[in-house]
C-alpha cells in the first residue's frame, strides 16, 4: 500500500524500546489496507451502477463519435485508416483502432458503449489511488464520486469519443510517475526499470489516443522534478523525465508526419487548377483578354 499522511502516521508508534508498539504498527497498517480496499471497491461499485444506468443499446449522436466509428468500420472492413474513402490525418489512430478491435468481437453499440464505460471506470479507479496519496479513503471516495456526477464524465461513458481511454491512460501515467518519484531514492541502477519503461509507453499511447497527449509530459515532469534542482543533472528522475518526454514528442512528430504524408500522397488537393486555352469553346466561354482561364475543380477530402 502506498504511504500517505494517514498511513505514515503509524510510523510514530515505532519505538525501538517498546516491542509492543513495534508489533502493533504492522497490524495497524494491515487494518488500514483492508479498509482502503473496502472503500475502493464500494466506490467503484457505486460508480459502475451510476454509469450502467446511462447505457442503452442504441446509437447516440455526439459529433466526434461518428468520425471514430466510421474510421473504425473502415479498418474492420479492410479499407485502411480512412473516413468517407479518404485517408485520415485529423485524429490519431489510437481510439479508432481500439473501437475496431472491439468491433471484431461484436459490432453492437452496447458492446462498444460498455467498453467505453469500462475505460472511464478504470480512469476513476486510478484517480482514487492518486487521491489516496494525500487524503483519507473517505475523502478519496468523495472526490471520485463527485467526478462521476459531472455531466461531461457521464457523457464520455455512452458517447463513443476518445475521452474515456485518454483519461485512463493519462491517469495511469500520473500514478506511475508518482511511484517512480517515491522510489527514486531507494532504487539504483536497473532496479525498477520497468516503471520507467511503462511510463514511456503510457506517454506514447496518450499521443496515439489524442494529440493533446503530448502535453501530458508537463504534469509528469512536475511530479518527477518536484524538489529537484532547476538545472538538469544526470540522476534517475531527470533521466526518467527525458525518456518520457522523448517518447511523447517522438510519437507525436512521427505520427503527424506519417499521417500527413499519407494524406498528401493519396488525396487530391482541395482545389485543383487547370489551364485551358480559349480555343476550347466548351470550357473557355466567357474568358476575357488573357487567352487563358482557371478552371477550379473542388473536391471533398
Amino acid at each position: 500500500m502506498t504511504a500517505t499522511p494517514r498511513t505514515a502516521s503509524y510510523d510514530s508508534t515505532l519505538d525501538p524500546e517498546n516491542p509492543l508498539a513495534a508489533r502493533a504498527a504492522p497490524q495497524a497498517l494491515a487494518d488500514e489496507a483492508r479498509r482502503d480496499r473496502k472503500v475502493f471497491w464500494l466506490t467503484m461499485a457505486v460508480v459502475t451502477v451510476m454509469f450502467l444506468l446511462l447505457q442503452n443499446p442504441y446509437w447516440v449522436p455526439a459529433g466526434d463519435s461518428e468520425v471514430y466509428i466510421s474510421v473504425a468500420r473502415s479498418m474492420v472492413n479492410g479499407e485502411g485508416y480512412r473516413f468517407n474513402g479518404q485517408p485520415v490525418a485529423m485524429v490519431p489512430p489510437g481510439w479508432p483502432t481500439a473501437l475496431a478491435a472491439v468491433m471484431w468481437i461484436s459490432p453492437s453499440f452496447m458492446v462498444l458503449k460498455l467498453f467505453t464505460m469500462g475505460c472511464m471506470v478504470g480512469a476513476l479507479g486510478i484517480t482514487y489511488w492518486i487521491c489516496r496519496r494525500w487524503v483519507s479513503p473517505g475523502w478519496a471516495s468523495f472526490v471520485v464520486l463527485s467526478m462521476a456526477t459531472l455531466s461531461h464524465v457521464g457523457q464520455a461513458t455512452f458517447w463513443l469519443i476518445s475521452e474515456a481511454l485518454f483519461c485512463l491512460v493519462t491517469s495511469a501515467s500520473l500514478l506511475v510517475a508518482m511511484h517512480v518519484k517515491q522510489r527514486s531514492a531507494g532504487e539504483k541502477g536497473m532496479q525498477g526499470w520497468w516503471r520507467i519503461a511503462l511510463l514511456a509507453a503510457l506517454c506514447s499511447v496518450a499521443v496515439l489516443v489524442r494529440w493533446a497527449g503530448v502535453l501530458g509530459i508537463l504534469p509528469i515532469a512536475a511530479i518527477l522534478l518536484q524538489g529537484e534542482r532547476a538545472w538538469p543533472r544526470m540522476n534517475r528522475l531527470w533521466a526518467t523525465c527525458v525518456i518520457a518526454g522523448l517518447a511523447s514528442s517522438v510519437t507525436f512528430i512521427t505520427l503527424r508526419s506519417t499521417l500527413a504524408g499519407w494524406e498528401t500522397a493519396e488525396s487530391a488537393p482541395l482545389t485543383s487548377i487547370r489551364m485551358v486555352d480559349d480555343d476550347e469553346n466548351d470550357t473557355a466561354a466567357g474568358a476575357e483578354g488573357s487567352g487563358q482561364q482557371l478552371i477550379l475543380a473542388d473536391r471533398f477530402v
